[in-house]
């Protein structure tokens, strides 16, 4: 039953990506053509919008580079027809299946509704052109060759600008495509007013620019959030994640930042290019793996990392064609891959709390978007290159999940906060309660021993009184007895009560000094007596211990309070006991 479960799930998942991959090709696909067959070439309707696209059949010259003059002056031979932009893989020509190596001409006629000067916003991430508008070279980028050492690509992203002429306007361009799989243009070119083309490139570059600045500022917060946070490994490969998308879109992108460099080494960029998309799909098994650690398996994450790197030293050791045209194969290990991930993403959603699910639900749609850039890759779609959209979707989601992870982290430390101090206040109210527990035993102990010890002196007097009584006629035994006084007098010294008091100084440390720091004009006997006050003793037990009339101790505790200020015997009570001793 297991089993049965797992396969309808996985089967659920492949539909359901494959669902999403065909919606957005029937959207990309069945946009609105702007431009239509009009007798001997196209006419483009400018009444449908200040920006149009020039799409349609185009004469087609495989391994001819005319000029516009070489058309007039020279006898060519019928032309073939190729769907503009479309590459000419797999066309027939001559009876032979065309490759991506090689050089063409396209050649149409385009008739304009409105005559005012226009201009054609030419993109493409990797070509060589030149463009003629009746018979004049408006554009070109890069070399046209007839061979791989007389040709040069070039990140393209140019405007041409031309006026119209009424009726027929000839339009031709020579390509040529040595470095990569599929030969000929992606993307179509846009045509409009000069005013409408600049503005519409200037909002790309702007929007390109702002996506890149998101990117590169998500990198480095994610990025800062793991330094602060190193065991969430989760926020490093996240962040490696978009900073590898970030650099696929600096190279890919619009903004203009890196096109010089780009044409002066446009083969390392396109390997560039090419090792950020395999390390960013990486990353995804990264970040999965870090957020999901229970749904993929150790194996499949190993086979894979090994393949990347088997498929990233290729890219940078083979010759640009050669990689190109392997990368279409690669792709097929990349996509097969993120069905899987696609796969464990739906499991993850369904049995993951609400923040994963979160994380799991911007992984599905950002799957989705890899998939569609394949299918731009490879020519299936005329398309802006999306990935990076997908991205920013997914750092969206990935961000309110990690909000709301804080949020809770937060919460649950502001609780356990309140709890550690309940328990604190708890343990301090024990610790408390213990500690007087304990002082008040040996308080009591101390005053035990001090009433044994007065008890014992009054009785050593009483009987050094009663011998002292005697009328003893024998000399001998009258020095003996005299002796025997004499001990009892040394028996009943201060000495131990002294020690006493040393004990007490041990339970109330530095009391005596606070006391003699407050009140410098009392004696060592009146600061005895305090101690012996704190003890709580009565003038009764005071007086058995001094050995003196309770009304004596009476007296002296009113001397000693009158030199402290206080206004009555309760407030000496108060006043020692209130003495904090460390």
């Amino acid at each position: 039953m297991g089993g049965f479960r797992e396969k309808f799930e996985f089967s659920i998942a492949v539909i359901t990506f494959l669902l999403v991959v065909l919606a957005s090709f029937f959207i990309f696909n069945n946009k609105e053509k702007n431009t239509e067959l009009y007798s001997n070439g196209l006419f483009v309707d400018m009444d449908k919008g200040g920006v149009v696209s020039l799409e349609g059949p185009m004469e087609f010259y495989w391994k001819k580079l005319y000029a516009p003059n070489d058309f007039h002056r020279l006898n060519i031979e019928e032309a073939d027809t190729l769907f503009f932009p479309n590459p000419w893989n797999s066309k027939i020509v001559n009876g032979k299946e065309l490759q991506g190596k090689g050089f063409a001409t396209f050649r149409t006629n385009i008739f304009f509704d409105s005559l005012q000067p226009m201009a054609i916003l030419i993109d493409d991430y990797c070509n060589s052109f030149k463009l003629w508008m009746n018979g004049e070279l408006i554009a070109k980028a890069g070399r046209v060759g007839r061979n791989y050492a007389s040709t040069k690509s070039v990140k393209v992203n140019s405007i041409a600008y031309f006026t119209p002429r009424k009726g027929s306007n000839e339009f031709v361009l020579q390509t040529a495509n040595y470095d990569e799989k599929y030969g000929g243009f992606r993307q179509a070119f846009l045509i409009g007013a000069e005013d409408k083309i600049v503005q519409k490139r200037n909002d790309v570059q702007v929007i390109d620019t702002l996506v890149l600045g998101f990117l590169f500022t998500t990198f480095l917060y994610y990025l800062g959030l793991f330094i602060f946070v190193s065991s969430e490994k989760s926020l490093l490969y996240f962040s490696l994640l978009v900073f590898f998308i970030f650099l696929r879109q600096l190279l890919l992108g619009h903004a203009g930042i890196m096109d010089e460099w780009i044409n002066t080494h446009v083969h390392f960029y396109l390997k560039i290019t090419i090792a950020s998309a395999l390390t960013s799909s990486l990353m995804v098994f990264f970040v999965f793996r870090s957020v999901f650690p229970k749904f993929l398996a150790r194996k499949a994450f190993n086979i894979y990392g090994g393949l990347m790197l088997m498929f990233l030293v290729f890219t940078f050791i083979f010759p640009m064609y050669h990689v190109s045209v392997g990368m279409h194969y690669i792709q097929i290990v990349v996509l097969g891959s993120m069905t899987y991930i696609f796969y464990l993403a739906l499991k993850a959603f369904r049995k993951a709390d609400k923040e994963k699910r979160l994380i799991a639900l911007g992984l599905i749609l950002f799957l989705a978007t890899v998939v569609l850039e394949a299918l731009i890759f490879n020519r299936q779609i005329s398309a802006e290159y999306i990935l990076h959209y997908g991205l920013v979707i997914f750092i969206v989601f990935e961000s309110y999940a990690f909000g709301v992870k804080l949020s809770n982290t937060y919460q649950q430390n502001v609780n356990l906060n309140r709890q550690l101090e309940f328990q604190n206040k708890n343990l301090q109210r024990l610790v408390d309660e213990k500690s007087a527990e304990i002082m008040e035993a040996k308080e009591r102990e101390l005053f035990s021993a001090m009433l044994q010890k007065s008890s014992a002196d009054k009785f050593l007097l009483q009987l050094k009184d009663d011998l002292s009584k005697l009328n003893i006629d024998n000399r001998k035994d009258e020095k003996k007895l005299t002796s025997i006084i004499s001990s009892l007098e040394q028996s009943v010294s201060h000495e131990e009560l002294d020690n006493h008091l040393l004990h007490f100084e041990k339970i109330h440390p530095q009391f005596f000094e606070v006391l003699q720091e407050q009140n410098p004009d009392l004696t060592q006997n009146e600061l005895k007596l305090c101690a012996y006050l704190k003890l709580n003793l009565s003038y009764k037990d005071i007086a058995n211990i001094l050995h003196v009339q309770p009304e004596s101790v009476r007296k002296a505790k009113s001397r000693m309070r009158r030199k402290m200020g206080l206004s009555s015997d309760g407030a000496v009570h108060e006043y020692l006991l209130a003495i904090q001793t460390r």
